[in-house]
């Protein structure tokens, strides 16, 4: 079973601040620890290795129900 949790916050931002540019204003790449990975929907979408190694992003690979999740 799934349940939302806000695990975090940082701000504020003008509207129309991309959901990435945030991230990386926040430094939050660096906050996740290494093997782990932030579910992200496509707004996260980036070229960054370093960055995508990071991010759970929606796949055609995934279940459904995962999907719908992310």
């Amino acid at each position: 079973m799934f349940t939302s949790n806000v695990a975090w916050i940082n701000g504020p931002f003008r509207g129309g601040e991309h959901d990435l540019t945030m991230m990386r204003k926040g430094e939050l790449f660096d906050k996740i620890a290494e093997g782990k990975k932030a579910i992200a929907d496509r707004g996260y979408q980036t070229g960054v290795p370093e960055e995508r190694a990071k991010l759970s992003l929606p796949s055609s690979y995934d279940p459904q129900e995962l999907n719908n999740f992310k």
